[in-house]
């Protein structure tokens, strides 16, 4: 028989399409989910479909869609699928207005993690009441950023977001231990005499769901605050706290307790906490300003960082002549 030959008018070359390879940040991820955040245009149920098909193949297997997956893994996608996952995987450092904003709110950034000031007004974390988050921030920059721990809404400062799951795993166990530090700046109402101490006071939640409270109690939680002094005057007080440990809403709690309510906080503060702010921001005075800890990977290398105080720090500040 004759050789058979492609007819060129007919046949096309395939295109071989190389496998999408998962980066470290999306190690633990599951394997539909991670396509979902990389595939704005497919929908998780025709993920799940095309996986139940065969069409998806992890490391030259079939799969669920519920596998977890691991750095450097294999996945084989349909055609249509491939480029926009190529396109997910590198998303602009300011992808669109929110990407943007939190790209300018960075302090430190490496493979592992990212650090940014928080701005006042604008939840950590999104929720039913909550219209935007900087956790929607942080995904339109890098679609691989988890938030490791959270602030108020009205609190600035130090905030902290993983690159992938498995480091935001790694991270919220350091969170948890006694190697970090963190150090707030508040201004509380009134003018405290001495120079630097200690609260100890167990708090526990009290109150139905979403209107609770922190109160001091007995039968609460171990709560320790260690403060230093650093500015006071015209009735007010300008400390420097490290939170020993973490409970939610601990440092306003315990400087409501020793009567120096943070100014702004009318939550726990009142009208006290109001008529103590002279800045006319009405903003609530707590900054979170230092964090460090061990780098997760880099074990000999220390994290240090600062967050610049915010405006109405800095008008406070110039009123009361302190230095930053």
């Amino acid at each position: 028989m004759p050789e058979q030959i492609d007819n060129p008018m007919t046949d096309e070359p395939k295109k071989k399409l190389e496998p999408v390879e998962v980066p470290k940040a999306d190690d633990g991820q599951r394997l539909d989910r991670f396509l979902t955040n990389i595939c704005k245009s497919v929908s998780f149920t025709d993920i799940r479909r095309l996986c139940r098909k065969g069409q998806i193949r992890l490391n030259g297997s079939r799969v669920k869609g519920s596998e977890t997956l691991h750095t450097a893994d294999k996945l084989r996608l349909p055609p249509f699928m491939v480029d926009e996952a190529r396109l997910g995987l590198k998303v602009a450092p300011t992808g669109g207005t929110k990407g943007k904003k939190f790209a300018d709110l960075i302090l430190f950034e490496d493979d592992c993690f990212v650090i940014i000031n928080k701005p006042a007004g604008i939840a950590s974390q999104g929720g039913s009441k909550q219209k935007d988050s900087l956790d929607e921030w942080a995904k339109a920059y890098d679609s691989s950023l988890k938030l490791v721990h959270r602030l108020d809404k009205d609190t600035t400062g130090c905030l902290t977001f993983a690159k992938g799951r498995a480091m935001a795993k790694e991270l919220g166990d350091v969170f948890k231990s006694r190697d970090m530090q963190k150090i707030y700046w508040a201004i509380g109402a009134g003018e405290m005499n001495h120079e630097q101490d200690l609260c100890d006071r167990r708090l526990k939640k009290d109150g139905p769901a979403g209107e609770q409270r922190v109160v001091v109690a007995k039968d609460g939680q171990d709560a320790l605050t260690k403060y230093w002094r650093l500015g006071v005057g015209e009735g007010l007080t300008w400390l420097a706290l490290h939170p020993v440990t973490g409970r939610m809403h601990q440092i306003r709690v315990h400087m409501q307790f020793m009567g120096h309510p943070v100014v702004g906080d009318l939550k726990y503060g009142g009208s006290e906490s109001a008529i103590a702010d002279i800045t006319g921001y009405g903003a609530l005075f707590l900054h979170a300003r230092q964090i460090s800890f061990p780098h997760p990977v880099k074990k000999d290398m220390p994290v240090l960082v600062d967050a610049p105080a915010p405006e109405h720090f800095k008008v406070l500040f110039k009123i009361m002549d302190w230095s930053e």
